[in-house]
């Protein structure tokens, strides 16, 4: 990743200058504020249209702090020569490679030829970009943002300009591709199709740098992973008006680019400066700007924010590069792995005594409880089982349960859509950039907080009505999830009714939508681990609400801590794994029902395994009380054998579960009446 900005230039650009009007009268006008701002960036003028009225001055909007201004006088002319691409497929590659790493790793930005983008397109794209820049405004601000037919397009200036203290002199247009026909529609018509062909044979040349680049690191990255670093794309054209006074202002202020890769066309005029990180012989003094010179024929590459953290090294240090890319950057676990991670990082390690081991334990032998002999001659002894599980290990398995079969398989698929996507189309429901706060995706449990991290990426949902879940939940999984959620909620309350029944309470309706009044569905992606043995997908704990609906897929991995000895199950304090069964889903007791029933039933602690085979989903449902419901021991309980918990409000409790990070059962201390 380097720092670089572009210099205004008085020289006309390709001796172009559209003339709107030679009224110079007005050019004062625009110095006044608003005034400016309006014309240029509302009305979509931009710096073009400015100077096309005559100005013969700066105006002061434009002229930038004297630590921001390029001394073109006092820099150097970077003088490495552009590397030949076209010897990577020869006896010089290893050369080659090695000019593209040390590049790579000292400036970040290198000149290509032979890249394989025809040299007459080059020339056609600067023609298409000046036939587009010069027509008149009205012709340009129909891509003004909110005005442009699409939202893959805008054309502004400036970079940000409603928070630059000083404007850049630059216009430009941005076009993100999604498919050709959305581009062949949409795109301006002066520029789409060179800009279209630009984009698909830099990619091209981009697999191959990128293919170089993670070579270098040890990873060996196939199709798919780099389709992923590089499946965002755009193409932009930038305009830098001829200036009255270069030295006062910039075309472009001092940034890095946020991507994996930019591949840029400079015309011949020049004006693109970097900034040194380090001594490099000869080229300059770390902290020293260099220029770029154009070079006939040639593309400039520069190395973006995201393949400077992608960098397996970097992430393997347990430093904030790491926590950055996959936390606060919404890469999550799966873009850490899309890397081609050869190894766990340091911070994913779990201390030996949280590990699970595999070989040492057993799988639960219990077979599911059909749900449908709820409704027929067999309802006291299926009632019975549900309950016997519920006093004991806390978790069974149902069959016939109401939730259509063909569904199971179609979250499943949904949720492999939505974690299979781009790092940037799931990091938008990060917490503080979600357009909802009832959508949630995330990594780990709490990150900030955790000593060793979890193998697991997540998005949650929790379910205030259908309009905002059709609004805003994310599209690859909306639609199953909500039905998955309303047809579960169903069988809650089935389930519900069995158990305080055999508490010897009969709550109402309206209890049971208190104790079940928040719900709230997961999708959980827990992404292939090179060492399954060193890691947890989930570590130690109990869920928190009433009750848990668990769609798992067929790859298991669920391990459940038996609290008591289990006749035919296990002994007091082995872990069971709960196996994955066609067609069946997974109940278990929460952190709440324990509460509410005194003790008898058990919130059941439970983890993950993570497996080197395969990347797993699983998908649960909680129900949970309402917020501001107060969740205690039924006063049935209480007046026969004393409180074991005290009562408490749901909010609170939840705020302390999501306070820590995962634990065992230690959140239910929180209510012990000895509290």
């Amino acid at each position: 990743m380097s720092c670089y900005m572009a210099l205004s230039t008085k020289t006309p650009v390709q001796h172009c200058s559209y003339l709107i009007s030679q009224n110079t009268s007005m050019a004062p006008t625009l110095d006044e504020g608003n005034s400016l701002f309006n014309f240029v960036v509302q009305n979509g003028y931009g710096v073009k249209g400015m100077v096309d009225l005559g100005l013969s001055k700066v105006p002061t909007q434009y002229i930038q702090p004297e630590k921001e201004r390029i001394d073109k006088q006092n820099s150097r002319m970077c003088k490495l020569t552009p590397i030949d691409l076209l010897k990577l497929e020869g006896a010089e590659h290893d050369r080659v490679v090695e000019e593209i790493t040390r590049a790579a790793e000292t400036l970040g930005f290198f000149q290509v030829v032979n890249h394989g983008v025809p040299v007459n397109l080059l020339e056609r794209l600067k023609d298409a970009a000046h036939s587009f820049f010069g027509q008149a405004p009205q012709k340009k601000a129909v891509y003004l943002k909110g005005a442009s037919p699409s939202p893959s397009i805008q054309y502004g200036t400036s970079f940000a300009p409603e928070k630059e203290k000083s404007l850049e002199w630059k216009d430009y247009i941005s076009m993100i591709y999604t498919n050709d026909a959305e581009a062949l529609q949409h795109w301006p018509k002066e520029c789409k199709e060179e800009s279209m062909e630009y984009l698909k044979t830099s990619l091209q040349m981009v697999r191959k740098l990128m293919e170089v680049l993670m070579g270098n690191l040890g990873v060996k990255p196939d199709d798919m992973k780099i389709d992923a670093l590089i499946g965002f794309k755009m193409v932009n054209m930038n305009f830098y008006p001829t200036c009255p006074d270069p030295e006062l202002t910039i075309g472009v202020g001092r940034h890095s680019d946020m991507g994996a890769l930019t591949v840029l066309l400079q015309d011949g005029i020049g004006g693109l400066y970097v900034k040194l990180e380090e001594d490099i012989a000869d080229v300059g003094r770390k902290g020293e700007w260099i220029e770029i010179p154009p070079i006939q024929g040639a593309l400039v590459i520069n190395i973006g924010d995201t393949l400077q953290k992608s960098m397996a090294p970097s992430l393997d240090e347990g430093n904030n590069s790491l926590f950055n890319f996959v936390v606060q950057d919404g890469n999550g676990v799966k873009g850490m792995v899309d890397l081609g991670l050869l190894k766990v990082p340091a911070p994913y390690v779990q201390p030996p005594k949280e590990r699970i081991d595999k070989r040492n334990a057993r799988t639960c032998p219990l077979p599911p409880i059909d749900l449908s002999k709820l409704d027929g001659p067999e309802h006291n002894r299926v009632a019975e089982e549900i309950a016997r599980a519920a006093s004991t290990l806390g978790f069974f398995q149902v069959v016939n349960h109401g939730v259509p079969i063909e569904l199971l398989q179609k979250l499943k698929d949904a949720a492999h859509l939505f974690f299979g996507q781009a790092p940037e189309k799931k990091a938008v429901y990060r917490k503080g950039a979600s357009p909802s706060p009832f959508v949630k995706y995330g990594t780990s449990f709490v990150p900030e907080k955790e000593k060793a991290l979890e193998w697991k990426d997540y998005v949650s949902m929790t379910y205030t009505n259908d309009v905002d879940a059709l609004q805003h939940w994310p599209k690859e999984c909306q639609e199953v999830s909500l039905e998955f959620l309303k047809t579960s909620v169903k069988m809650a309350r089935k389930l519900m009714e069995v158990l305080m029944e055999n508490l010897g309470a009969k709550p109402d309706n309206t209890k049971i939508d208190a104790l079940i009044g928040m719900k709230m569905v997961n999708m959980n992606f827990y992404p292939i681990c090179p060492d399954p043995e060193l890691t947890v997908g989930v570590g130690r704990h109990s869920d928190l609400g009433v009750l848990t609906v668990l769609l798992q897929d067929g790859i298991g991995g669920l391990y459940v801590k038996v609290e008591e000895d289990i006749e035919g199950v296990a002994k007091k304090g082995e872990w069971v794994e709960i196996p994955p069964i066609d067609g069946a889903l997974v109940i278990n007791v929460g952190d709440t029902l324990q509460i509410l029933s005194n003790g008898k039933y058990k919130s059941a602690e439970h983890r993950v395994r993570t497996t080197d085979t395969k990347s797993r989903v699983s998908v649960p449902v909680f129900t949970m009380p309402k917020l501001t419901e107060k969740i205690g021991p039924l006063p049935e309980l209480v007046e026969r054998d004393g409180a074991q918990y005290r009562e408490v409000v749901f909010q609170d409790y939840m705020n302390n579960f999501f306070s820590n990070a995962h634990d065992g059962k230690k959140s239910l201390h929180f209510a012990h009446v000895n509290n």
